[in-house]
């Protein structure tokens, strides 16, 4: 994408059953581009005058998407799943048996990596998350309270790092992978929270 944003998978809920011709068509050609994707086949075109032309371009392009061979598109099995069998080592984990329900947001910013991590347990959580990132310096920047401390964090195998991190009942906290320590990373305020 222009803004710089990359993907290494397209997921086709099952609510997209009907579509417009247009975006079965361009879906087709990022596939054919090499674009990975997951989801059943779409069901047929979205409510348009033409029927007839609609339904027989969107049938094409389930043609060209899902049964032309193509390794890289499947129709079965989560994201998650399809990932694992593209090689793609998964980016975010929580550690250790009975992990609570944590979803991260991971956004680039130049070299520097930043993750939201949100917890939906209605209870306060310990864990120990594994990311697919490493940076000289690792913190965690309270978005309730602007404070920022430097992270427990290890290095692990394969470019990982982990980090011990705890959230109270559905909290939530940045852990940002940086260049260099902020002079606020012992405790300190965020002077300016402009995320």
């Amino acid at each position: 994408l222009a803004s710089g944003t990359r993907y290494r998978l397209m997921a086709v809920g099952s609510d997209n059953r009907r579509v417009s011709p247009e975006l079965a068509e361009k879906i087709a050609e990022l596939v054919e581009a090499g674009m990975p994707l997951v989801g059943q086949p779409f069901g047929g075109a979205d409510g348009l005058a033409d029927r007839t032309d609609a339904e027989a371009r969107v049938k094409a392009a389930v043609k060209r998407i899902w049964q032309s061979g193509h390794k890289h598109v499947f129709a079965e099995g989560a994201p998650g799943e399809a990932l694992k069998a593209l090689g793609v080592p998964p980016d975010f984990q929580v550690v250790g048996a009975n992990p609570p329900r944590v979803f991260p947001i991971r956004r680039q910013v130049g070299a520097e990596s930043l993750y939201l991590l949100c917890s939906t347990e209605d209870k306060p959580v310990n864990f120990t998350a594994r990311f697919h990132c490493v940076a000289p310096a690792v913190e965690l920047w309270n978005p309730v309270t602007l404070e920022r401390q430097t992270a427990p964090s290890r290095s692990v195998a394969d470019g990982r790092t982990e980090v011990d991190i705890a959230l109270p009942e559905r909290g939530s906290v940045f852990v940002m992978f940086l260049n260099a320590p902020t002079a606020q990373s012992s405790g300190g305020k965020v002077q300016e929270a402009g995320m």
